[in-house]
């Protein structure tokens, strides 16, 4: 539990306050000195009372807006998480507080702070970035989805830090979706087949109950 992280978090102005709930829950958790933590999806869900698809949004959210990190674990391993990984520890910020224009507090300040911009029509993910999404996520038609990308934050008017870092993840939750769809539909089929005569209002709730367990 790191207090400091708390106190922190709740000093943030997140308008959105489920992501905020979250990230405070994520503080309860983290190490005091790392402010990293490791807790499972399913420890997340209980903990904060939040449904799954909730929790799933949020963080990315939080991550897209760098209030955490987030390092992938595999089937074994929980996902470890970097609570504010932008936050100045209090003692470094003491020892320059008193001089904010110290030549030293000046470099730390530009090394960690990123300049945020929109994205123009123009932006493409770098070749390096597609590599490592074609590796992790399989093929994906990348002029469909930049243009997607592009217009739907366009619309929102977002600043993004690091637009690669969103592509990524946009690339990840449209995989995660469509293998979603995908299952659906296969399951919609099998039932279709295997009903053997039930009535529609049957397969109707079937196909509810399936909905209603993600």
């Amino acid at each position: 539990m790191s207090f400091i992280l708390m106190a922190e978090v709740m000093r943030i102005d997140i308008k959105d306050p489920l992501a905020k709930w979250l990230l405070l829950c994520l503080s309860d958790y983290a190490d005091e000195k790392t402010q990293t933590c490791f807790p499972s999806v399913t420890t997340i869900i209980k903990r904060s009372g939040m449904k799954k698809t909730s929790v799933h949004s949020k963080l990315n959210w939080l991550e897209e807006h760098e209030y955490i990190g987030r390092l992938s674990g595999n089937s074994y391993t929980s996902n470890v998480y970097t609570v504010l990984p932008n936050l100045v520890r209090q003692t470094n910020y003491v020892v320059h507080e008193a001089n904010p224009n110290l030549p030293s507090n000046k470099v730390n300040n530009k090394k960690r702070l990123k300049k945020k911009s929109k994205l123009s029509d123009e932006w493409t993910p770098s070749t390096k970035l597609l590599e490592r999404i074609e590796i992790k996520f399989g093929s994906i038609k990348h002029d469909d989805e930049t243009d997607r990308f592009i217009n739907y934050h366009l619309a929102k008017g977002t600043v993004f830090a690091d637009p690669e870092r969103a592509y990524w993840n946009w690339c990840r939750n449209s995989t995660e979706w469509k293998s979603n769809i995908t299952s659906f539909e296969k399951f919609k089929a099998n039932k279709a087949t295997d009903r053997n005569g039930h009535s529609d209002g049957y397969f109707a709730g079937l196909s509810d109950q399936f909905q209603s367990e993600d």
